[in-house]
């Protein structure tokens, strides 16, 4: 038996937001405006393997500026009906205010300072305007307090997926996470795989190279098919979800310097369709030491396919 669940419902979920967990540094170069990087990434001849782990001294703090871009469309017989766009921007500092050395555990308060559109920050397991979030993780990434947060809310979603073990060119690992959405209570699931693509110069550190891809499931719905009903008759939807990107990770500082997403999510009945897409881009604002990327507006188009930048 399919569930049955609206549309309003499913895409009040957003399932796009993971994406935007507090410090992912997320950066579009291709259909960004004025944006690019600082300076040249050459190949490094160190091809591992290294160690992917989150670091910083206590009282380290970044200022980070990001932007939202989510397009909505909906259509009947593959006719576009409605199609709307929302963008959103917000500034978030981050500041490193304890280091458990003997269990590995850091702890972040999280701020936001300035903040422009209609998005509940919540959403993507951030502080909204004027409130303060301490977020306690370990090295990995493995979220372990999330202020108040319950444990099965997105708050709890990894920030970054970073493996256990040292790496080395060319290898993988997965990251599969479980929460329910704060609005509906829906329960999600994302699944995704990283791979060391390659390890760059950045000045005189070590950068590692990381593309991403997968996806989300709705937990309990076998093979993605749902319904929705429509007065008396229950219309069955088939729902799709895809996440790609890459990031570059500072080895020696232990810190995320560039990132790409974007994602895509549908869902299709006999004739009516509904997709989402959406990019989100990010850049380290302060200190200006830790951007790769130059000064200029955040920009991108969600329709857009992933950028290579090498």
């Amino acid at each position: 038996m399919r569930k049955v669940i609206s549309l309003r419902t499913l895409f009040v979920v957003k399932i796009h937001i993971y994406m935007l967990v507090f410090f992912f540094a997320l950066v579009c170069v291709s259909g960004c405006s004025s944006v690019s990087l600082n300076q040249k990434l050459d190949d490094s001849p160190n091809a591992g393997p290294v160690i992917l782990q989150l670091d910083g001294d206590k009282g380290q703090h970044d200022i980070t500026v990001f932007h939202i871009h989510v397009i909505s469309q909906n259509l009947v017989n593959g006719e576009l009906v409605k199609k709307t766009s929302e963008e959103n921007d917000f500034k978030v500092r981050t500041e490193l205010i304890n280091i458990d050395p003997v269990n590995s555990i850091m702890a972040y308060k999280v701020t936001t300072l300035e903040k422009m559109g209609k998005a509940d920050l919540h959403e993507y397991a951030l502080p909204n305007l004027g409130e303060e979030i301490i977020f306690r993780m370990n090295k990995w990434g493995k979220v372990l307090q999330a202020g108040v947060a319950p444990k099965e809310s997105i708050f709890f979603v990894p920030p970054i997926s970073l493996p256990s073990q040292p790496v080395q060119k060319g290898d993988t690992w997965p990251l599969k996470s479980n929460w329910v959405s704060l609005k509906t209570g829906v329960p999600l699931e994302m699944d995704i795989v990283s791979i060391l693509s390659n390890i760059k110069k950045c000045g005189s550190d070590l950068c590692a190279v990381i593309d991403v891809s997968g996806g989300v499931v709705i937990r309990g719905l076998p093979n993605q098919f749902l319904s929705s009903k429509q007065g008396m008759e229950e219309i069955p939807l088939r729902f799709n979800s895809k996440i790609n990107g890459q990031l570059i990770f500072n080895v020696n500082r232990g810190i995320v310097v560039y990132s790409y997403l974007r994602s895509e999510e549908s869902l299709n009945g006999k004739s009516d369709s509904v997709l989402i897409q959406s990019c989100i881009i990010s850049k380290v604002d302060d200190p200006k030491e830790y951007s790769v990327i130059n000064s200029g507006p955040l920009s991108c188009d969600p329709a857009a396919s992933t950028p290579n930048i090498f």
